[in-house]
């Protein structure tokens, strides 16, 4: 996925992360430290159906040092809604 082409479509609605970072988007992204504070994605603006497998991959870190890594692997099916009986 292209994330500068993405990030312009505002697919995801990722315009609304930088109201919650120290980071101003300009592609491509310089390396750094950047933080997400408080930010709790609006699920209205994501595609309504992405299938797949995905991995997620969190460092933490506090004054430069690693505090941990979490990695998430995950598979995306569309959920179906029961019939009503």
């Amino acid at each position: 996925m292209d994330v500068c082409r993405e990030h312009g479509k505002n697919s995801f609605g990722t315009f609304d992360v930088f109201d919650y970072t120290n980071q101003t988007f300009i592609c491509p992204l310089d390396k750094g430290y950047y933080y997400v504070e408080g930010y709790r994605p609006d699920e209205t603006k994501w595609p309504t159906f992405i299938p797949g497998d995905y991995k997620v991959d969190l460092n933490i870190t506090y004054k430069g040092d690693t505090l941990a890594r979490l990695a998430w692997y995950l598979t995306l099916i569309k959920y179906e809604e029961p019939e009503d009986s």
